[in-house]
């Protein structure tokens, strides 16, 4: 059932959410049905949403297309939406679920383990990189392969944490709210991720 949102609703928020009240009132607008609030949230979002996008699927008319959709699904959810979390969360939520259904609709593991060398990350936390003796660290081509078939080997779940973590900077509540679990379970997915990547890469 859709409502708009009650602003007293925010006052009873979990403190690490940070709900402004210039986000509630935001909020409160975009469900009215507010136009100028639909084009702030345009201009706001939009090459956000579709840089996100394109992190995951590294394909420009393809993420267009994802991104459509995420507005789409915005503008027909944001009724329902009661600001239990932040709604950047909330937006980025949606745009991941969407680029990961895409991903495996299209079955697109390659290009998405690919982007990883390409956002100029050094593709492992310092833990890994510790554990790795000096004629293994990642200097050219072969070693960049070697931590992309690493990355290949792991659970989705464990892979999409541990890219949240290492490669998009988000931390574990962050993470939580994005793929509906825990603190602990996140911190849990990460730690068995990095395990396995200097098992594999040993």
């Amino acid at each position: 059932m859709d409502f708009l949102l009650d602003k007293s609703l925010f006052y009873t928020q979990r403190k690490q959410e940070s709900v402004t009240g210039d986000d509630l009132s935001f909020i409160v607008d975009l469900q009215s049905g507010n136009e100028l609030a639909y084009a702030k949230l345009l201009d706001e979002y939009q090459q956000i949403i579709f840089s996100t996008c394109y992190k995951f699927l590294l394909d420009s008319s393809m993420a267009e297309d994802i991104a459509q959709e995420v507005f789409i699904e915005i503008f027909h959810s944001i009724k329902k939406f009661r600001a239990e979390c932040r709604l950047s969360t909330w937006i980025y939520r949606i745009t991941v679920s969407r680029c990961l259904d895409e991903l495996r609709r299209r079955k697109r593991r390659q290009k998405f383990f690919k982007f990883i060398s390409e956002a100029g990350w050094n593709l492992l936390s310092d833990e890994c990189d510790s554990a790795l003796r000096p004629d293994q660290q990642i200097e050219n081509e072969e070693g960049i392969q070697r931590i992309l078939y690493a990355m290949s080997r792991l659970p989705d779940h464990q892979r999409i944490a541990y890219t949240l973590s290492h490669i998009q900077g988000y931390t574990h509540l962050e993470i939580s709210e994005i793929l509906g679990i825990s603190t602990q379970a996140s911190e849990s997915l990460v730690k068995r991720a990095r395990a396995k990547l200097q098992v594999y890469l040993r």
